[in-house]
C-alpha cells in the first residue's frame, strides 16, 4: 500500500471507531435514563422495574386518551413528554410490568 492508501485506510478505520464510541456513548447514556426513570417510580411507590412513562401511558390508556386532572403531575409531564417525543407514553407502555406497584395495594 502506497503512504496515500494506509492515509485513507487509517482514516476510515478511525471514523468507524469513533462511530462504534459515539454508539456506545448513546447507549449508556439511555440505560442510565431508563435506570433512573425506574428509580424514580419505585421512589414514588410503584413497581421498580416499570418506568414512569409505562405507568403515565397506562393512565392515559385508562382515561381513553386522556390523564385526568385528578393527577396533575402526570398530566403535566406527560405533556411535556409529548412534545419531545410523539406518543412517547402509549409507546412506553411495558404491559408485562407494574405488578409490584405499591399504590395499587
Amino acid at each position: 500500500m502506497h503512504y496515500d492508501e494506509l492515509a485513507v485506510h487509517a482514516k476510515g478505520h478511525r471514523e468507524h471507531r469513533d462511530m462504534k464510541s459515539f454508539i456506545t456513548i448513546k447507549k449508556y447514556v439511555l440505560n442510565v435514563m431508563i435506570s433512573v426513570d425506574q428509580l424514580g417510580n419505585a421512589v414514588i411507590g410503584g413497581d421498580p422495574d416499570e418506568t414512569i412513562s409505562s405507568v403515565l401511558g397506562k393512565l392515559k390508556q385508562s382515561g381513553n386518551g386522556n390523564i385526568s386532572w385528578a393527577h396533575p403531575v402526570s398530566k403535566l409531564v406527560d405533556w411535556f413528554l409529548e412534545k419531545i417525543d410523539k406518543n412517547h407514553s402509549t409507546d412506553a407502555i411495558e404491559k408485562d410490568e407494574g405488578k409490584n406497584d405499591l399504590r395499587n395495594k
